[in-house]
């Protein structure tokens, strides 16, 4: 994994010096010291983007996961091919060797330096240690989407909307060079100098402290070595520290490169920043090369890799910052007295943060013509679908919108709106996060209540089809899913579906039995008056009214008594 006194610098840099593949001076990159240790638990359960066992994985890896790469091994002079420098893996493994033949991803680029996660629309979630200062997070490194694989063979190509660089870090929090003990935190938060939305997705973060369960399974996204991306699911908790709730520890498979990779739960939530761990290659003395140390799966309570837990940098930006936590902030448990007016908080029953005032020109608010937003409170006309102002001088995109607290966001995922082209699986910081699939569902698992279409013929019913404007996928042209799950023609009676023009009486194999009505009680007519203005059979109690007629005689009887008594 990464060695965090090196600030996340790559554990296997070259000694050798790689030149640029468009031309420029050749750049030596630096060597660290040599530490034998474990790194691969098992399995060597990386694998490339393209290879990737799921939509959701692939999604995360393409959508948010980011390179921090150093500025001396990119070129950006093409805006349409940004390239890379031309060190190998193989070369940068340790100084005065390389990595053995048959080593995997040998001959992929090495040059990044740490990982990080798209976790707003202008915010990335890292490591502390990846930066010596602010000034160096904003002078010496490029923030880089799309650095993979799409083919054993081939790299994605990188354009200049893929490069960002540090505007600013927000927050960050060191404690390398403190002994392992109660509280040690290693994370950062970095906001780019512009939104990576909508070309990017934020992933969904665990903003509120809570434990990961042990034995729990953990996927993790990053650059191992600084290599394109790679995605490894064989990863489980070890030990949780619920107590400090600091760090935890896992079996992923991480390498020098990997610090501050996103670390996730099954549903594709970041609970971790990849932090700490050991060297990551041996050498081979009978080969005179390098070879990846692997060890076997550590037990429970046993250590393995560090991770630190994620909401721990979300909670000390948002209590810093949150205006620049910006949605992020707003989604952290409701906290009354904490300056941010969250889902939920009223002026009525949390004044401190939500009865502000308005601060933009008296007669902007509500006069009819524009959402004007970020003016302190809500205006009004925001209700409406009127022109979004007063978010373009704040920097944001001329698509931004007004949330519900009347502060600019980006539209896209993280905005707290679940649009039509999002989904629990897209975009679970909107939408929900995915349903788990049942037993007996037969389809892939991620496709079960995913907000995707409807998937029929999967062995279960998919909630999906509840919507019946959404796609249906498994049946023939033209058929509906059923409520059993099984594919059916529309428009029959019998098919499981209550389609309109069928009811109760009509149909109730899809629409029900008609309700039975309730039995009319007979009345004792001994003491009372003889009914006036009733025929015999309108008054005859129990022949089986319906709930209708019953209500009606009953209405008859109270006219009757009062004209009789006037």
């Amino acid at each position: 994994m990464k060695i965090m006194t090196l600030k996340g610098s790559m554990a296997a840099a070259a000694v050798a010096a790689a030149g640029l593949t468009a031309g420029c001076e050749t750049t030596p990159l630096e060597a660290p010291a040599q530490v034998e240790a474990p790194i691969v638990y098992g399995n060597d359960d990386r694998r490339d983007v393209y290879e990737a066992p799921s939509t959701l994985w692939r999604d995360r890896a393409i959508q948010s996961t980011v390179a921090i790469i150093p500025n001396s091994r990119i070129d950006t002079s093409n805006p349409n091919n940004v390239t890379l420098v031309n060190a190998l893996l193989r070369d940068n493994v340790a100084s005065g060797a390389q990595l053995c033949e048959g080593e995997r991803f040998r001959d992929q680029l090495a040059v990044g330096s740490c990982s990080g996660t798209l976790i707003g629309p202008d915010l990335v979630l890292t490591a502390g240690h990846c930066f010596d200062s602010a000034n160096d997070c904003r002078n010496n490194y490029r923030f880089v989407f799309n650095y993979r694989m799409t083919s054993a063979s081939q790299r994605a190509t990188i354009t200049s909307d893929d490069v960002f660089t540090c505007a600013e870090l927000l927050v960050s929090r060191d404690d390398g060079s403190i002994p392992l003990g109660s509280d040690h935190q290693d994370y950062a938060i970095v906001r780019l100098d512009r939104a990576a939305t909508p070309r990017h997705t934020p992933a969904p973060v665990q903003a509120t402290r809570s434990a990961v369960a042990l034995g729990q399974q953990l996927t993790m996204i990053g650059f191992p070595t600084g290599i394109p991306a790679k995605i490894d699911t064989g990863g489980r908790v070890t030990r949780n520290r619920q107590t400090e709730l600091d760090y935890f520890s896992a079996s992923v498979d991480a390498f020098a490169g990997n610090s501050g990779s996103g670390v996730y739960d099954s549903t594709g939530r970041v609970v971790g920043i990849l932090v700490r761990g050991a060297q990551d290659y041996r050498l081979d003395s009978a080969r005179g090369c390098y070879v990846v140390n692997t060890v076997a799966e550590p037990s429970q309570g046993s250590n393995a890799e560090g991770v630190n837990y994620a909401a721990n940098a979300v909670i000390a930006l948002c209590a810093t910052n949150p205006t620049a936590g910006g949605n992020l902030c707003r989604t952290l448990q409701r906290v009354c007295g904490n300056g941010i007016c969250e889902t939920g908080e009223t002026a009525a029953d949390c004044p401190e943060d939500c009865d502000r005032d308005w601060e933009c020109d008296e007669e902007y608010y509500a006069d009819g013509e524009f959402c004007d937003c970020d003016c302190g409170t809500w205006d009004p006309d925001c209700d409406f679908d009127l022109p979004v102002t007063g978010c373009d001088e704040l920097g944001f995109s001329p698509d931004a919108i007004c949330d519900r607290n009347g502060y600019c966001t980006e539209l896209g995922c993280g905005d707290t709106y679940c649009t039509r082209d999002e989904s629990p699986l897209s975009c679970p910081a909107d939408c929900g996060d995915p349903m788990e699939a049942p037993e007996g569902w037969l389809c892939k698992v991620d496709w079960y209540g995913a907000g995707d279409g409807c998937d029929c013929d999967c062995g279960i019913y998919d909630p999906d089809c509840d919507d019946l404007t959404n796609d249906v996928y498994g049946c023939n042209e033209g058929q509906i899913c059923g409520t059993s799950g099984q594919c059916v023609n529309p428009n029959v009676c019998g098919n499981s579906r209550c389609e309109a023009g069928e009811t109760q009486q009509s149909c109730p194999q899809d629409c029900g039995q008609p309700d039975t009505p309730a039995p009319v009680e007979p009345i004792d007519n001994d003491d009372e008056e003889s009914l006036f203005g009733c025929t015999a059979t309108a008054a005859t109690p129990g022949v089986g009214l319906g709930l209708g007629a019953a209500l009606l005689a009953a209405l008859a009887l109270i006219r009757v008594r009062r004209r009789r008594t006037a």
